[in-house]
């Protein structure tokens, strides 16, 4: 396992549970698609509880030391549903969790696209998400230097840092789990129900293997997924 907060068993448990309600919510827009047409509150309501569920699965599969290229597979999932759903309504963290993983996954130019066809209708440009899609597309036509939000301003001074694997470390250490104190997740390690999916700084990752950092003495850094940054599948 890459993150022992939780046991083997229960993180299967959850990915059975999340699997389980992705069946059912399918089912449930297929009804309300049938009903009251695509673009009814409630299909946009059952697309994104599917995308949460997507998200906990991956996590906990990385967490639970599933192989990379499973958690791909699921990951292609995650981006089709997303890439059909998201708007400037949802969370700016949760982007950037999305087109982190697709860095890290090595996801194609072509299977982003979908995603900047989305960013571009909404006219959102941010430099942390131009930085990161210009690694999977080089083409992407946004190039702002500021931040649509500031919750990652600093990963701009890794970015330009020239010891940036040092300034991972103390990105990593010191600032990425206070940054996220009002995300929903934030302390559920500490739930007694057990819905606790591992916690992850797939942005760190990215922003290190884009820039192919040495990054050997992050291996075992908390929150670091050194095995992501090195899949190459």
């Amino acid at each position: 396992m890459r993150d022992t907060l939780n046991n083997l068993s229960i993180y299967e448990n959850l990915i059975q549970k999340e699997n389980k309600d992705i069946s059912h919510y399918k089912e449930v827009i297929e009804k309300a698609i049938q009903l009251n047409g695509p673009d009814s509150k409630g299909v946009k309501n059952g697309y994104i509880i599917i995308n949460t569920s997507y998200q906990r699965i991956i996590n906990t599969m990385y967490s639970a030391g599933y192989a990379i290229e499973a958690i791909r597979i699921v990951f292609k999932d995650l981006l089709a549903n997303y890439s059909n759903i998201w708007n400037r309504e949802f969370g700016y963290i949760e982007l950037v969790k999305v087109v982190s993983l697709a860095v890290l996954l090595n996801i194609d130019a072509d299977e982003i696209k979908p995603l900047e066809d989305r960013l571009v209708s909404e006219k959102f440009d941010d430099c942390l998400i131009n930085f990161l899609i210009k690694a999977i597309d080089p083409s992407w036509c946004y190039n702002s230097k500021s931040f649509e939000y500031p919750v990652y301003e600093c990963l701009l001074e890794i970015i330009d840092d020239a010891n940036a694997s040092y300034r991972i470390n103390e990105y990593l250490v010191d600032k990425w789990y206070k940054l996220h104190k009002e995300c929903a997740w934030y302390d559920s390690h500490k739930n007694n129900k057990n819905l606790y999916t591992g916690y992850w700084s797939f942005e760190a990752g990215a922003v290190a293997k884009i820039l192919g950092i040495d990054d050997s003495s992050l291996k075992d850094v908390k929150y670091y997924p050194y095995d992501l940054v090195h899949f190459e599948g």
